[in-house]
Formats: structure tokens, C-alpha cells, sequence
């Protein structure tokens, strides 16, 4: 690598995985890993398609510009390289990347974490998740008290007004939404977009997920050249 970038180059490209006094390499070497793909010529038509094959879905994630590991890293629902399953395929379809349901014991099986692990694991999630949710819920209820002990100092009464209506037209859509998904799975037998009852603990190594995705085959290449 160096051989082929300046310094300047090579310091800009080290800083791009620079996160206070730690450098994320393997976050580096995914990359590397992304870019020999693209440059194999390889191809895989999934933009569009519901994925069912495990294989297919890790050869559609490494041709992806998404860095998953540092997605995976910066969201607050994972704790210490694990998130749930129902999260992990949030994020996934939220990308572009849609997982038949008919993935999740194949993925369980290849990167979920077994017994005792998982329940800690699970636990440990949830009281992340919901130790960030209360701070974000606290802050926006800090903005509405600014917002209304202003309205009240500049006698500007309709402000709360919007700010009331605007509450109960967010709960409004969700009541809406939450009916129209029961009638849906009540009509189908399915649980809401991705989750089962069987998955809805289960955790996933998501640094075991990357490697498999990034595979090191790159390295090898590099190396049969000398």
C-alpha cells in the first residue's frame, strides 16, 4: 500500500479510521477487502431481490460501498461487537440488503451466540438501548419545556397548541400503523416485517458476520505476485 500512495495519501486514508487514540485496522482491511472485490470483476444482481441463500447474501454485502462493521460499531443498539438478530436485518434491509426469513437459523447457526452468552448478551442490549432512549427522551422533553416557557414569556399560546397537535398526530399514525400491521399478520400469520418469536432473542456476533463478508482472500492475491 504504501508503495503506491504519498504520504500525505497515506495518512489521510489512515485518519479515515481514526477514532480518538485508536485506529479500527480490521475496519481498514474490510475496505481492502471491498475494493479487491470490485476489482475481481465479480458481479452479484441482488438490488432488487429478496436474498435466501447465505452465501449469496455475504458475496451482495462485501460488493456493497457500505462499511458494515463501522455501521455496525457506531449504532447505539449493540453492545460490545454483539446486536440481535431483529436488529442486525433493520439495518440490512435498511441498506438495501432484504434477508428471507427462511436466513435466520443459518445465521443464528453461523454467528449467534449460544446459552448463557446470548441471554447476557441480550440483556446487556436492551439495557443500552433503553439507557440511550431515556437520555434522548430527555433531551427532546427539555427542547418542549424551552419551547413552551418561551411561548408563554412572548404570549405566543398557539406554539404549544402546534406542539399538542403535532403529539397526538404522531400517535395517531402509530395507532394506525400498529392496527393495519395486526389485521396484516393476523390475515398471514406472520410477526411484523422480520421478527419471529423464536428470533426475537437471538444475538449475533457481528464481528464474526464481517469476517465471513470481508474475506482476506486480497492478501493471498498481493502476496502471488512476489
Amino acid at each position: 500500500m504504501s508503495k503506491n500512495l504519498n504520504d500525505q495519501e497515506l495518512l489521510t486514508l489512515v485518519r479515515r479510521f481514526q477514532d480518538g487514540d485508536k485506529y479500527h485496522y480490521v475496519e481498514m482491511a474490510d475496505l481492502f477487502s471491498h475494493v479487491h472485490f470490485l476489482n475481481s470483476s465479480r458481479n452479484i444482481g441482488t438490488n432488487h431481490s429478496l436474498l435466501h441463500e447465505i452465501e449469496t447474501f455475504l458475496v451482495a454485502a462485501r460488493s456493497r460501498s457500505t462499511q458494515w462493521r463501522r455501521v455496525f460499531r457506531k449504532d447505539f443498539h449493540t453492545w460490545q461487537g454483539k446486536l440481535t438478530l431483529n436488529h442486525l436485518l433493520k439495518i440490512l434491509k435498511k441498506h438495501g440488503l432484504a434477508l428471507s426469513l427462511s436466513l435466520n437459523p443459518q445465521l443464528i447457526s453461523k454467528f449467534g451466540l449460544k446459552g448463557e452468552q446470548a441471554s447476557y448478551a441480550f440483556a446487556q442490549i436492551k439495557r443500552v438501548t433503553q439507557l440511550h432512549d431515556q437520555e434522548s427522551s430527555g433531551s427532546q422533553r427539555a427542547d418542549v419545556r424551552s419551547k413552551t416557557r418561551l411561548s408563554e414569556s412572548y404570549g405566543l399560546e398557539e406554539e404549544k397548541e402546534s406542539i399538542t397537535q403535532k403529539k397526538m398526530n404522531s400517535r395517531k399514525r402509530l395507532d394506525r400503523a400498529s392496527s393495519i400491521m395486526r389485521t396484516f399478520n393476523s390475515m398471514t400469520g406472520e410477526h411484523s416485517g422480520i421478527e419471529t418469536d423464536d428470533d426475537s432473542r437471538a444475538v449475533i456476533d457481528y464481528h464474526a458476520l464481517c469476517d465471513c463478508i470481508y474475506v482476506c482472500d486480497w492478501v493471498y492475491s498481493r502476496l502471488s505476485k512476489y
